[in-house]
C-alpha cells in the first residue's frame, strides 16, 4: 500500500525523501505496537527490557519549540509527522492541529502579551497558557544576562567592534533592568515546558501546571484548554 501510494503521502506530508517517509512509518508502527509489549514486560516484571522498551518508546514523539521568530516556526510544525506537542515562546501564530503550551511575558515591548494571548485564544486544544510577570521578549533566552569580563552584553559588544546589522538588532533587545531575572524566568519556563513535555511525550497523567502560580509568585496568568 505504501510503495503503491508513496507520491502522494510524501506530497500529503511535505516530505521530500522517501527515507523520512520509511524511518516515520517504522517509528509510528513502534508506538502502536509498544505499548502491548511495555504490558507483557511489566507483567513479566522483566525491567531490563521495559527499562529499553520506555527509552524506545519515544521514539517519533516530538515536540517541538521555539522563540520569537522561531515560535511562530513551532506553531507551523504542528503538522509534521511524529510531533505531539508545540511550545511557541513570545510567539503570536496560533496553531491549527495539535497540543501546545504557548509562554509570553507580560512585559514584552516586541511581541505583546495581548499578541500571545490571541494567538492562545485562537489556537486548536488541547492548549495550555502561562504568563510570566514582567517578562520581557527576552527572557525565554540568556541573551540579556550573558555577558563579558568587563560586564557588556552581546548587544554592546556587537556595536563596539562595529558588527553589521548590530543597531537594527537592538531594537529586538529589549532587555530592561525591571524585567523578571533570568534564572528566576528560567525557573517558571522549565517546571511549565517538563509538566507539558512529561504529559505529552512520557503519557504521564501525573504532569500539569497545577499548583505552578501556587510555587511561583512571578506567574501572571496559567491557563489550560484540554
Amino acid at each position: 500500500f505504501v510503495l503503491a501510494f508513496q507520491s502522494r503521502i510524501m506530497a500529503g506530508w511535505g516530505l521530500t525523501s522517501a527515507m523520512t517517509l520509511w524511518v516515520t512509518l517504522a517509528a509510528l508502527l513502534m508506538n502502536l505496537w509498544m505499548p502491548l509489549f511495555s504490558g507483557v514486560l511489566q507483567g513479566r516484571q522483566d525491567f531490563f527490557w521495559l527499562g529499553w522498551a520506555s527509552i524506545l518508546g519515544g521514539v517519533g514523539r516530538v515536540a517541538v519549540a521555539g522563540h520569537s521568530a522561531g515560535a511562530n516556526a513551532a506553531a507551523g510544525a504542528a503538522s509534521k509527522p511524529g510531533v505531539q506537542v508545540v511550545i511557541p515562546m513570545a510567539g503570536n501564530q496560533a496553531t491549527t492541529v495539535g497540543a501546545s503550551l504557548y509562554l509570553g511575558g507580560t512585559a514584552d515591548q516586541i511581541v505583546s502579551w495581548g499578541q500571545t494571548m490571541t494567538a492562545f485564544g485562537s489556537a486548536v486544544k488541547p492548549k495550555r497558557l502561562v504568563g510570566i510577570t514582567n517578562g520581557g521578549h527576552l527572557t525565554f533566552s540568556d541573551l540579556c544576562t550573558t555577558k563579558n569580563a568587563a560586564g557588556q552584553d552581546l548587544l554592546q559588544v556587537a556595536n563596539a567592534h562595529m558588527v553589521c546589522g548590530a543597531q537594527l538588532a537592538g531594537f529586538l533587545f529589549d532587555c530592561d533592568p525591571s524585567h523578571i531575572d533570568g534564572p528566576s524566568g528560567w525557573t517558571i519556563i522549565d517546571d511549565a515546558t517538563s509538566a507539558v513535555l512529561e504529559s505529552t511525550l512520557q503519557c504521564n497523567a501525573a504532569a500539569s501546571l497545577a499548583g505552578l502560580a501556587q510555587r511561583y509568585a512571578a506567574v501572571a496568568t496559567v491557563e489550560e484548554d484540554l
